[in-house]
């Protein structure tokens, strides 16, 4: 601000819209839309671009670039693939987005958390309890 103006404004030309921002686009894999339905606004924007994908599509994806998701949202345990497994394959892909995990009512979500944390090298990441298993966290 200078002289309590902002130094920068957006003007438009004749006929030019505002810009608008663009919607998170979020990628699930293998998360059932009743679990999606219980995630608050602050973690999935209602006007998200949502795309549903099983662990056997995830190599079809573009993780880096302008079609990279923002968000990638996973079970932290899922038959057939872990966390741990998105995981590795999101830091060979180069992921550059946030990576949340659900995870039910666990004894340690925090402890979970910090073997992830641990794990994620430079990736965004955090455990979601769908529980009352973390007071800061819960779904």
């Amino acid at each position: 601000m200078l002289n309590d103006q902002p130094l920068l404004r957006w003007t438009p030309l004749d006929g030019e819209l505002p810009p608008v921002a663009k919607p998170q686009y979020t990628l699930t894999v293998s998360v059932p839309a009743r679990v999606l339905e219980r995630i608050p606004r602050h973690v999935l924007a209602p006007d998200a671009r949502v795309q549903h994908v099983s662990i056997a599509d995830i190599e079809n994806q573009a993780f880096s670039g302008p079609a990279a998701p923002d968000l990638v949202l996973s079970p932290l345990i899922s038959p057939g693939f872990d966390a741990i497994d998105l995981l590795r394959i999101l830091q060979k892909r180069r992921f550059a987005g946030r990576y949340l995990m659900l995870a039910s009512a666990m004894p340690d979500i925090p402890l979970i958390r910090a073997e992830m944390m641990a794990q994620a090298g430079c990736i965004d990441l955090d455990v979601i309890a769908l529980g009352a298993s973390s007071t800061l966290h819960t779904v």
